[in-house]
This record gives C-alpha cells, sequence and structure tokens, in this order.
C-alpha cells in the first residue's frame, strides 16, 4: 500500500492584518468553499460576547507580543472601550 502525502497550505498574517480567507479542501471533484476565517472568528466572538467576559484592562498575552504589536493591541483595544 503507497502511503499518501497531505498538500497543505501556509496562510500566514500578522496580528494588525485580517485572517485570511482559504479554500476548504473537500473530496477530488467537489467544489472548495472559501472559508472566511475573520468573518467566524467576529461573529463567534460577538455571539459569545466574549467583549463582556474577558477583563481586558490588565491582560497580559503569553507569549509576550512584539512591541509593535502590543502598541497596536493597546490602541485597537483603547479605541473600542475595552481598556483605559
Amino acid at each position: 500500500m503507497k502511503a499518501r502525502t497531505a498538500e497543505c497550505g501556509l496562510y500566514a498574517f500578522n496580528l494588525p492584518n485580517s485572517m485570511p480567507a482559504f479554500p476548504l479542501p473537500l473530496r477530488s471533484g467537489d467544489t472548495e468553499p472559501v472559508i472566511n476565517l475573520q468573518e467566524l472568528f467576529t461573529q463567534i466572538y460577538d455571539i459569545a460576547s466574549y467583549d463582556l467576559k474577558i477583563d481586558y484592562r490588565n491582560w497580559e498575552v503569553i507569549p509576550a507580543l512584539s512591541e509593535a504589536d502590543t502598541i497596536w493591541a493597546d490602541a485597537w483595544l483603547r479605541d473600542r472601550g475595552l481598556r483605559d
């Protein structure tokens, strides 16, 4: 029996950018739907009311963000009223 090797793609993005959409592989011959990962994440975040459940005022990311990403995240949270 010959082993099959999976093909995969890497969709990299930086924190300030939206998460990329990607085609979801299905069975051979099926049309691959495009999954909008950012839209799904945003909908789940909103439905679950994470903005009310997570205290972003003293929130530290582990592992720590780069200095540039820390500044960006702090400004993003302040713009949305999630951090003083």
